[in-house]
């Protein structure tokens, strides 16, 4: 059974690390930090040890945004991590653009076989759209973005089976195709 937790905590900080460490090398490849576009963000992603702390001070510190960290579990073993963020915009001082984006999908490698393509796909992704899909409703979003690598063909995979719409693809300069998908809830 597939199970969500919260590992936005201290206790879970280091196996976030590894996680995002892991995701930014398979999708920027090995000098990922190298390969951020804005200078600023590059140069406090430096090493990969600093880089890592860096990278969980940016992602829990969004300007318009709150993320949390899920650790996805099948039964009491981790296998990946799913990051949410709402988003809330001020249109004017009565109207606020609220969305909420799929942040950050990552499988462990050793486990994708088995929840992507194998015997426990339906499971995972019926239990990762529910999820999903409640965590929004409880945050009144109904619009839901996710900017999927369009190299790392198991997001795209889970994308489309988790009911995402690609809409555009995004130029990034960095030699990297991403693409906007959404999906309404």
């Amino acid at each position: 059974m597939i199970v969500f937790n919260n590992i936005t905590d201290e206790e879970h900080k280091e196996e976030l690390k590894g996680m995002l460490l892991a995701h930014y090398k398979e999708y920027f490849g090995p000098e990922w930090s190298d390969k951020i576009p804005i200078k600023s963000i590059r140069d406090r992603l430096s090493s990969a040890k600093e880089g890592a702390d860096h990278a969980i001070d940016l992602l829990y510190n969004k300007p318009n945004g709150n993320n949390v960290a899920f650790g996805i579990y099948d039964e009491n073993t981790l296998i990946g991590t799913i990051l949410l963020t709402v988003h809330v915009r001020k249109l004017s001082d009565e109207e606020e653009d609220i969305y909420g984006e799929l942040y950050h999908l990552y499988i462990k490698p050793e486990y994708r076989k088995t929840f992507i393509e194998g015997t426990k796909k339906e499971e995972f992704i019926r239990e990762v759209d529910s999820f999903v899909e409640s965590y929004f409703k409880e945050n009144e979003v109904s619009d839901i973005l996710a900017a999927i690598p369009s190299e790392i063909d198991y997001l795209v995979e889970c994308g489309k089976e988790l009911g995402f719409e690609k809409k555009k693809d995004l130029p990034n300069g960095i030699g990297i195709q991403d693409a906007l998908w959404e999906k309404h809830i």
